[in-house]
């Protein structure tokens, strides 16, 4: 009876050396949680309180319209709208966006200074706006397509720069 205590007690020692030896050895698993820099953390929040320029075209009426929208966070500092025209006949001659005598000016090209944008507000801007444009009243029959850019030069910092450009045609038929 002696030696099997002796025997099991001896097994028992043994056990928990081995597993303390086993332990000191093992490595702890890597954590599966993402570590984050707070540096990161702050530029993103910092990109969240940023104007977000968004272009919009209306070609329902009798003329086109083409806005500045704020989708962002805070109102944003001044910048500029490019529109270009292309017509849908091009036979018909270039869109009359841009009348200037000036051979280098592209006249189906045009850009306007807009003011800033208060969060949520979009700025509309008719024909009439942009300097050498022709008034809708003087564009001859056909339809006309439409692309709108804001902040062509990049004077705003926004939360997004990649919607700064409509997509797809936006056709207004005279």
């Amino acid at each position: 009876m002696k030696n099997s205590i002796t025997q099991t007690a001896t097994t028992a020692i043994l056990a928990l050396a081995c597993s303390a030896a086993f332990a000191s050895n093992v490595v702890p698993p890597k954590s599966s949680q993402t570590q984050v820099n707070p540096a990161s953390v702050a530029g993103i929040a910092q990109l969240a309180q940023l104007p977000d320029l968004i272009p919009v075209i209306s070609t329902a009426g009798a003329a086109p319209q083409f806005g500045v929208k704020n989708i962002g966070k805070v109102a944003s500092t001044p910048s500029v709208l490019y529109v270009h025209c292309q017509k849908q006949t091009p036979a018909l001659g270039p869109c009359p966006m841009n009348n200037s005598n000036d051979p280098m000016v592209e006249s189906s090209n045009a850009t306007l200074n807009v003011p800033a944008v208060n969060v949520g507000e979009t700025k509309w801007f008719g024909l009439g706006d942009f300097p050498g444009a022709s008034p809708a009243g003087s564009w001859g029959q056909g339809g006309y397509s439409f692309s709108v850019s804001v902040d062509v030069k990049n004077q705003v910092q926004e939360s997004n720069e990649n919607n700064n450009t409509t997509q797809g045609p936006h056709i207004w038929n005279k």
